[in-house]
């Protein structure tokens, strides 16, 4: 095994002081990071609200009800995935299929 010589430690402790540094100057940004409904971020029920609007605004005001009704109570009956697929591929068409997983998303979440 080599062993480090002294002079690249110090040379490590300096990296690492100019990356705190440079970490530290990036503070100014956080509100650029700031956790709002709008970005989806943050607590449970901004992400919900979030991703709410994001579906309605997808398929639909229509399409959300039906499928989230749907959804909802594909929960409570014991329905093997495929069924479940096969009746989302009804309701939402093929080009709106993907919005499917998110569906089921939106919820679960708004049922834990």
């Amino acid at each position: 095994m080599k062993r480090r010589s002294s002079s690249s430690s110090s040379s490590t402790t300096t990296n690492n002081n100019s990356n705190y540094n440079n970490n530290s100057s990036n503070n100014s940004n956080i509100n650029e990071r700031t956790v709002t409904p709008e970005n989806g971020r943050g607590n449970l029920k901004d992400r919900i609200k979030f991703m709410r609007n994001r579906l309605e605004s997808g398929l639909g005001r229509s399409k959300f009800d039906v499928c989230y009704e749907y959804l909802k109570n594909a929960q409570e009956l014991p329905m093997d995935d495929g069924r479940v697929q096969v009746d989302l591929g009804r309701i939402l068409g093929r080009e709106l299929l993907h919005f499917g997983g998110l569906m089921d998303q939106l919820v679960f979440m708004e049922n834990v």
